[in-house]
């Protein structure tokens, strides 16, 4: 009964957002931007393939330039296998961030499930339609490595070669939301700026009912007795 419960809040959460949030600058990051908190509650915006196969068609369109996996042109098989297993590499990537953020060890178990992603496919050569050879990559499981595989290679590169003090957990405690920072200067800590509006506001709530607190005690000490 909870779990129906918990499965029709996560539904209406994705019901009020009329995009998933593309914010984060990678397409990984993305994909573990799924999860998401709601006034102060956690949901997941993909519970069904249905979910997966909207969110997909979005990514595809803010990542023209993502790493081209060969058969992500045939037909993906949007199932709950598939469902379960995007979930899973979300966690991994997940877990991973949450390493390098926070300066801990490498979670071994999260690595293995990236790297069995990986090895669903290979580099190869591809003859482009102007007749020039470019690289590519092909899945050995066509019905699901092409979306896998096109997630994994975001994760490896961004692992592998991009800075990692750019890569940050949002600094508003309500939010889980990962980000690459691209900024000149380094200096990005909120995943948007309503994120930074509502964190904002937030603390100066914090800080108004504190000082209401703090006269309020000030107040009571005048009134007793000397």
């Amino acid at each position: 009964m909870v779990e129906v419960e918990q499965h029709k809040e996560s539904r209406q959460a994705h019901t009020n957002m009329t995009n998933y949030p593309f914010l984060s600058g990678v397409l990984a990051l993305d994909l573990v931007n799924t999860e998401v908190i709601v006034r102060g509650r956690r949901y997941d915006l993909l519970c069904s393939p249905e979910d997966v196969v909207r969110w997909w068609q979005e990514a595809l369109t803010h990542y023209p330039d993502r790493e081209k996996v060969k058969e992500e042109t045939q037909a993906i098989a949007w199932s709950l296998p598939l469902l379960e297993r995007i979930k899973q590499i979300r966690a991994a990537i997940r877990t991973v961030c949450t390493n390098l953020v926070k300066q801990q060890s490498l979670d071994q178990e999260a690595l293995t499930v990236l790297n069995a992603i990986l090895a669903m496919g290979y580099p190869a050569l591809d003859v482009a339609s102007e007749g020039e050879m470019v690289p590519v990559y092909r899945a050995r499981e066509a019905h699901q490595g092409a979306i896998l595989m096109t997630i994994a290679l975001s994760a490896f590169h961004l692992f592998t070669q991009a800075e990692k003090n750019r890569l940050h957990k949002c600094k508003n405690d309500r939010c889980i939301l990962f980000f690459y920072d691209t900024t000149k200067s380094a200096t990005r800590q909120w995943c948007s700026l309503e994120c930074l509006n509502r964190a904002r506001s937030l603390q100066h709530y914090q800080h108004v009912k504190e000082e209401q607190l703090r006269q309020s005690g000030e107040v009571m000490d005048l009134t007793q007795p000397r």
